[in-house]
């Protein structure tokens, strides 16, 4: 199964740095995707990431299998992702699991209608 891995970084060389180490980790560059504007989000999660864009930062998705989506978010995390709005990201078709931090989320790829996330 896919899922979507997205974090959001203080700034676009951040994002930058995360997407070089992932693309070094095996996963392909034009997968990703670097958001800097909250109109690129789907509107059922704009407002988790609308503070980060807006205070300049950069949100990075990454279509992931599941069986690597724990490396991901690894790799992520070491790029220093900032913390996003909890309620707001925990609904909707977020499988983020209880335990893990705010600051990576998970998404499953809706199969059904091809949205992203």
């Amino acid at each position: 199964m896919t899922e979507i891995v997205v974090a959001a970084f203080p700034t676009g060389q951040a994002a930058e740095a995360a997407m070089r180490d992932l693309e070094a980790a095996g996963i392909p560059a034009d997968s990703m995707r670097r958001h800097r504007d909250a109109n690129a989000i789907p509107s059922q999660h704009r407002g988790t990431y609308e503070r980060a864009l807006s205070a300049g930062g950069t949100v990075l998705t990454v279509p992931v299998e599941q069986a690597h989506a724990e490396r991901v978010i690894a790799i992520l995390h070491g790029h220093g992702p900032v913390e996003v709005d909890e309620q707001q990201a925990r609904s909707g078709t977020s499988s983020q699991q209880a335990d893990q931090p705010a600051r990576v989320r998970r998404f499953r790829l809706d199969d059904d209608t091809g949205r992203v996330w």
